[in-house]
């Protein structure tokens, strides 16, 4: 059994390794490795039994069996077995507002998607362009190392406990479509940078929120990560898939700053550490789980799957490119070096493709 001062060794250790994302990050222009990060064993807290539990709240936008809602409950898992049952985790699904209600403390820790707030993480913002990430693992690995490098004011106001992302959106629809051509006038259900996208593809989106219709089953069309045919049930609806693989989705769990101050000291490495290693699980969890959703739906449903022939897949880059150009003019307006975060993001989707 290790004793105290190797566990206090091997938490600094792994504190050094992995670096803090609020508050001791490297600032814009420091150095960073594109290489894949490896995560560390943590060590166990030894609280003194006559500790009070201590509970933590933590409210998700998303509801079962989605992913974001396995992963928030494989955190939980994790938390309440490093920490000996010390700490636990009382986890709501489907809870709306969730950034808002981490900042004023109404819940200790959130999950949400950073789309949601537009505008406010300018820096984060630039994960969910159309600059064609390969997997859900590729751009989560790059959302952890901007925030790495630039360590964004946007956080400021809270702590980070993980980022990641959805895999790469596609089309699920009724009929098939096969080509660009086919895209154009087309009413598609989307979130996100959806619609910015789809509109340049000639398109028209539609908003998915609640009293929009879409869960009327009537929706002939909808553009989001592929896990949803068997997570949400969409095979049954939508008996085709077009690959375009443009955006992914970007979400962060973050914790109300003065909780974070409050916690035990103790018990900060163990979060800390998990930061990385379930950033990762979270992304290899989804980007089998999609896989696996595409098969099942063939199979199960017999959901047909098209690939745009080979000069619409040329096209596309400079079809998307105002979305991209947008975003740079954005984060340039709010002082930000828009170019250069759109660079560094490309350079780490390269390494970590």
């Amino acid at each position: 059994m290790k004793t105290q001062r190797s566990s206090i060794a091997v938490w600094l250790a792994c504190v050094a390794l992995l670096g803090g994302l609020v508050g001791c990050g490297p600032k814009p222009g420091t150095e960073t490795t594109t290489e894949e990060p490896t995560a560390v064993q943590q060590p166990a807290v030894k609280a003194a039994p006559e500790q009070p539990v201590l509970t933590l709240t933590y409210a998700n936008f998303a509801p079962p069996p989605t992913f974001p809602y396995v992963q928030m409950e494989h955190w939980k898992t994790q938390i309440e077995t490093w920490t000996n049952g010390k700490v636990k985790v009382q986890t709501q699904s489907g809870k709306p507002d969730v950034l808002d209600a981490v900042i004023a403390g109404q819940v200790d820790i959130g999950n949400f998607p950073i789309w949601d707030a537009r505008d406010r993480f300018p820096v984060s913002e630039v994960i969910d362009l159309p600059v064609g990430f390969s997997s859900a693992k590729a751009a989560t690995l790059t959302f952890y190392h901007l925030i790495m490098k630039y360590n964004p004011k946007e956080f400021e106001n809270v702590k980070i406990i993980t980022v990641f992302t959805c895999p790469p959106c596609n089309l699920m629809t009724s009929t098939p479509i096969r080509s660009l051509e086919e895209l154009k006038g087309m009413e598609i259900f989307t979130s996100g940078s959806g619609n910015d996208i789809l509109k340049c593809l000639g398109a028209v989106p539609l908003d998915m929120s609640p009293g929009s219709g879409f869960g009327t089953g009537a929706a002939k069309a909808l553009h989001s990560s592929l896990d949803l045919l068997k997570d949400r049930g969409y095979a049954e609806q939508f008996s085709n898939v077009t690959m375009l693989n443009l955006p992914v989705t970007a979400f962060a769990v973050v914790m109300n700053a003065e909780k974070w101050t409050s916690l035990p000291e103790e018990l900060k490495p163990i979060i800390d550490n998990l930061r990385l290693e379930h950033a990762i699980w979270t992304a290899d969890y989804v980007d089998a789980h999609a896989n696996e959703s595409l098969e099942w739906a063939k199979q199960q449903h017999n959901v047909q799957v098209f690939d745009l022939p080979a000069e619409d897949q040329a096209k596309l880059p400079e079809l998307v490119k105002p979305v991209i150009d947008d975003y740079i003019a954005r984060a340039n307006a709010a002082g930000l070096p828009g170019e250069q975060i759109l660079q560094d993001v490309l350079a780490a989707k390269e390494q970590f493709r």
